[in-house]
């Protein structure tokens, strides 16, 4: 079950001076020279965290306004701070939205050219296919190889230990310097 808790504001992070708005860390991505399956597993085109970081900022500014608001006694002077503050909240809102959107964007068609090209096709194809697939992004990548007829799927187990079999059979491992050419 997922809890839909609100976590407290962070406020001892060092911030960032690129990145300001962020106010929790970041999902490191494995490098894209990585298979595309590891960077999968390691949640790397899951969804962006931003847009439920941008719904917790609302709360935290009606939060900031209700702790604001026990100590003005003048009406004149709150609502002032209360546009400031509802100001600020309301840009970092805005930018981590269009972090989110950006990030989603830039995950999908990664997600999809990787897809592709690792198992054939147009990227126009495995967009139709996962837009009508309802699983996880680890099914997706599976369904779509069966999709494809398994070519450039991994090799199963019993597969591995046969193409192993038949390297040791093929070429035996020497070691040093290489035999004497005798045809010259």
């Amino acid at each position: 079950m997922v809890s839909n808790k609100i976590p407290t504001k962070p406020t001892s992070r060092k911030r960032s001076p690129f990145y300001w708005w962020r106010r929790f860390p970041i999902h490191q991505p494995l490098p894209t020279t990585q298979p595309l399956l590891f960077r999968i597993q390691n949640g790397d085109f899951e969804y962006a965290p931003y847009f439920k970081q941008a719904s917790w900022e609302d709360h935290w500014c009606e939060e900031e306004i209700q702790e604001k608001k026990k100590l003005f006694q003048d009406t004149q002077n709150f609502s002032r701070e209360k546009a400031e503050i509802q100001m600020r909240y309301a840009k970092r809102r805005r930018l981590l939205l269009e972090d989110a959107h950006k990030t989603e964007s830039n995950r999908l068609h990664d997600l999809f050219h990787g897809l592709a090209k690792l198992f054939g096709g147009r990227k126009e194809d495995v967009e139709s296919f996962a837009f009508d697939f309802g699983g996880t992004t680890e099914e997706l990548y599976w369904a779509y190889c069966e999709h494809r007829g398994g070519r450039g799927c991994p090799p199963t187990l019993e597969e591995q230990n046969i193409l192993a079999k038949l390297h040791h059979k093929t070429s035996p491992k020497r070691r040093g310097r290489p035999p004497k050419n005798s045809v010259l």
